[in-house]
């Protein structure tokens, strides 16, 4: 019983991710989806922080906070949009 309760949670929990996965790549500015995917860390398995993307982007720290912000609202956004 544990088991299975175990696993169909894990299981629900993959899927939930794989849906996250797939909302980043869904969005529409290449620059919002690059910055949520090195955030979370699905590029290379390291979260890179609002720095290090700050200075790969050439913008500060605050508008990177700002476009990860706005990239995560349209991502809970995309159910209720029918």
């Amino acid at each position: 019983m544990y088991k299975q309760h175990y696993r169909s949670a894990t299981q629900k929990a993959l899927d939930a991710g794989v849906f996250v996965i797939t909302d980043i790549l869904r969005l529409k500015h290449r620059r919002t989806a690059f910055i949520l995917a090195h955030r979370i860390g699905i590029t290379n398995a390291t979260k890179w922080t609002l720095e290090e993307l700050a200075n790969q982007l050439s913008v500060t720290k605050e508008r990177i906070r700002q476009i990860e912000a706005k990239g995560l609202m349209q991502i809970r956004n995309v159910g209720r949009v029918a």
